[in-house]
């Protein structure tokens, strides 16, 4: 079987159909691949509709289990995976026709990660126009860290069975960045990869789901597993004896996703005593302050004067956090185009 098709599902009843017509429009033959649809304790119709798809095309297998999270789901779907290769689809995104075909088609003897681009759609929008592309890189993981930084974006994959699983890879029950670890870790264990500029992968995106997920206890959450996928990675880069260059380019990993870090401080709402305490292991990580190094272009610069800011004095980051949960959350984030 060429191709494994993971994908983990909650509650998706209004888009499952939308995602699953996609992943049955790949030009694949029945026999060539398999969609694992892990319904991970949903409580809506979500389960009959995988049921009834799995009835009507062979090639879709369903798994249930109790809620668990995405991490759980995709790792179930990775024990029972068939495939030479698998892949992760998340199921309120789609894939454009053919589009998992003409990537797999640059799959080469030996190499065992492919990657493909990803287009962010914000609401409901249903035009999805296919981008052709081609192979940019032909090497090796950490060569691509090097070159690239850690692209690290789960879904936009193709991995080789085999090699995950003579790695022991699988993704760790946290919160918030578990795609951050897990493609990190394959990464650093340099297997033989390609990447392509197809651009495949259709992600929806919910304009209001900024903030229907910012209570106080989930970003207090999110902010705790960020510094411990942090700790992980510095401590990878150590154990994978990375060279010093690579290393530097992990750590400006950091300095990006520090931006999602205070993003959760903001609507973390902590008290002085917490504040000090979420600062202090974010400077033992050297994750603050930004250095000027990696300040470059004007809105790259103003952007981190304000996080440094914000970790440097708890009166500013009172100040900014109320403007950013009354302003810039509801009226803001939801028209941010993430593509560019």
């Amino acid at each position: 079987m060429k191709l494994s098709i993971i994908v983990p599902v909650y509650n998706a009843e209004a888009y499952l159909c939308r995602c699953l017509d996609s992943l049955l429009d790949q030009g694949f033959g029945e026999e060539d691949y398999e969609i694992i649809c892990i319904n991970d304790g949903s409580t809506d119709r979500s389960l009959e509709i995988c049921e009834e798809y799995s009835q009507d095309h062979k090639q879709i297998k369903v798994i249930t289990q109790d809620n668990q999270g995405v991490s759980a789901a995709r790792n179930a779907g990775l024990d029972i995976a068939a495939g030479d290769m698998v892949c992760f689809v998340d199921s309120d995104d789609v894939i454009v026709a053919n589009g998992l075909s003409d990537v797999l088609n640059c799959l080469e003897d030996g190499v065992d990660l492919v990657r493909f681009w990803c287009k962010f759609v914000i609401g409901s929008e249903d035009d999805v126009q296919y981008e052709g592309g081609n192979s940019y890189y032909h090497g090796d993981g950490l060569g691509f860290i090097l070159k690239y930084g850690l692209c690290t974006f789960a879904v936009s994959y193709l991995y080789r069975k085999s090699f995950l699983d003579s790695h022991l890879l699988r993704f760790q029950h946290v919160k918030m960045a578990e795609d951050l670890l897990f493609v990190s870790t394959v990464l650093m264990n340099n297997p033989r990869m390609i990447a392509t500029s197809f651009t495949i992968y259709y992600y929806y995106i919910n304009p209001l789901s900024a903030t229907t997920n910012r209570s106080k206890s989930h970003s207090k959450q999110c902010v705790n597993d960020m510094i411990r996928v942090f700790t992980e990675l510095l401590e990878m880069s150590k154990s994978f004896n990375l060279d010093d260059d690579i290393k530097l380019r992990v750590q400006e990993t950091l300095y990006g996703r520090t931006y999602n870090v205070v993003s959760r401080m903001m609507t973390a709402d902590y008290t002085k005593n917490e504040y000090v305490n979420v600062v202090d292991k974010l400077r033992a990580l050297c994750a603050v302050p930004i250095p000027a190094s990696y300040s470059y272009g004007i809105k790259r610069k103003a952007i981190n004067m304000v996080i440094n800011s914000i970790c440097e004095s708890y009166l500013v980051y009172k100040s900014i956090s109320y403007l950013y949960r009354h302003l810039f959350i509801p009226y803001v984030m939801p028209n941010i185009d993430r593509n560019k």
